[in-house]
């Protein structure tokens, strides 16, 4: 499975994400990820005008707004993901069971940690 990614919607936009994406999908690519697409409507565009799979990345607080899989599940064609949420929640009660223990957050910077 080669899932070609292209940046081209944040620097030049979502026109030129969705032109290279085809052309990826013309070389042999399996699937096309459009990183930062800006708004719930390039997300469609994207799915709509790539001939082929898309992959959406979602990250909370990133550029592409948090959609929920019913919305992306209306484009059969599209997978979304969402990097870093089991990672991130789990930091979080870490650092909440720390406080409880000794009322610091120092164990993470000690590790070189300052996610949180």
């Amino acid at each position: 499975m080669i899932n070609a990614r292209t940046d081209a919607a944040y620097v030049c936009g979502i026109e030129e994400a969705i032109r290279r994406g085809n052309a990826y999908l013309e070389a042999g690519a399996d699937m096309v990820f459009v990183e930062s697409p800006a708004s719930a409507e390039e997300v469609k565009r994207a799915i709509e005008q790539i001939k082929g799979p898309v992959s959406i990345n979602m990250l909370e607080g990133g550029r592409t707004p948090m959609l929920t899989f019913e919305e992306l599940e209306t484009a059969w064609r599209c997978k979304g993901q969402l990097p870093h949420v089991y990672l991130a929640d789990s930091c979080i009660c870490v650092a909440e069971g720390l406080e409880l223990s000794d009322g610091t957050r120092d164990q993470f910077r000690l590790r070189g940690t300052h996610v949180i």
